[in-house]
């Protein structure tokens, strides 16, 4: 009798696809669960306050005299500009036109440091008034009437006055350093001399907004400078339940868009519960009931990175039980 030889078994390709996608799903879902379960993670924004410089009339720039990254010093020259007057013909009409728009914008000119001098009036009003409540909040707390939270609004509140403080003033020195560019002779107004805009503030370059021999309307920003003294740090949302890992002096791994690493410290972290602020709400289906906190660099040697990724969106994350 003769036997046929057995025939070799075909692989099922499919079969084995299949195995091998479930098997991909099943370690993708463990892994994120596992992280969710082990690890605290969360999206942050790298921000710097600063200073955005513009014009309040129409000019024409001449020439920007800095570039972005350059550290400079109050009274250093940013730009040279004129003044758009507009229709310069040698009409009467165009003469009477020029003149009554330059009274009128040196009219609003006196105008916007009248009303910004009584909102600086009104913010110092505002922070006298907190800080006597914050002391008589501290006195109940000593006394155990409240706990030390209650506390926490308060100095945040003092915090945002001296912001906001400090930036009005800076915006009216900008508006009464322009005032005398403008003129009270209406014939040093028709000239339009090259003027030169200096800085008010000592910092850094943030961002350049325009360029050489371009017109700016008086609504748009020519620049922006990073504020003195203020390093860049990451804000970011907690959930309310991740609270009790988290703890002020925690570290975090912070992982940039471009996968540089570094390592930041939680240096503050605000008591009330916030919804998310409009440009994180995409990063996050949880919205409500989220706790505020700032971090810091852990490292000096870090600082440039951080300053080089203001505005970028980071990922940190922490080992919940370390």
């Amino acid at each position: 009798m003769i036997k046929e030889p057995a025939s070799r078994k075909r692989w099922n390709w499919d079969k084995l696809i299949y195995l091998t996608i479930l098997f991909i799903a099943i370690s993708i879902g463990f892994y994120y669960l596992l992280r969710n379960m082990l690890f605290v993670v969360e999206s942050g924004q790298v921000q710097f306050q600063a200073l955005e410089i513009q014009e309040t009339r129409n000019v024409k720039l001449e020439k920007i005299f800095v570039a972005e990254g350059q550290r400079i010093d109050k009274g250093d020259t940013l730009f040279s500009y004129r003044i758009d007057l507009g229709n310069d013909d040698n009409t009467v009409r165009g003469d009477y036109v020029r003149e009554q728009s330059i009274a009128a914008s040196a009219a609003r000119y006196r105008s916007d440091i009248e009303i910004k001098k009584a909102e600086l009036n009104e913010l110092k009003s505002m922070l006298e008034f907190t800080q006597k409540e914050r002391k008589r909040i501290e006195q109940e707390v000593h006394l155990s009437i409240y706990p030390a939270e209650k506390l926490s609004p308060y100095i945040r509140s003092e915090e945002e006055l001296r912001s906001r403080i400090i930036l009005t003033e800076q915006e009216i020195g900008i508006l009464e350093r322009t005032l005398p560019a403008i003129g009270w002779g209406m014939n040093d107004l028709m000239l339009t001399p090259l003027k030169y805009f200096t800085s008010p503030i000592s910092g850094t370059v943030a961002h350049l907004y325009m360029t050489d021999n371009e017109t700016v309307l008086s609504t748009e920003e020519i620049m922006s400078v990073f504020l003195p003294h203020k390093n860049a740090f990451i804000k970011t949302f907690f959930l309310s339940e991740d609270m009790k890992y988290l703890k002020v002096g925690d570290r975090f791994d912070v992982t940039f868009p471009d996968g540089s690493k570094s390592v930041g410290i939680i240096s503050k972290i605000y008591q009330d519960t916030y919804e998310l602020p409009e440009h994180y709400k995409k990063f996050s289906e949880d919205v409500y009931d989220r706790i505020e906190a700032d971090l810091e660099p852990a490292n000096l040697a870090d600082t440039v990175l951080w300053d080089r990724s203001v505005k970028l969106q980071v990922e940190i994350t922490k080992f919940k039980y370390r």
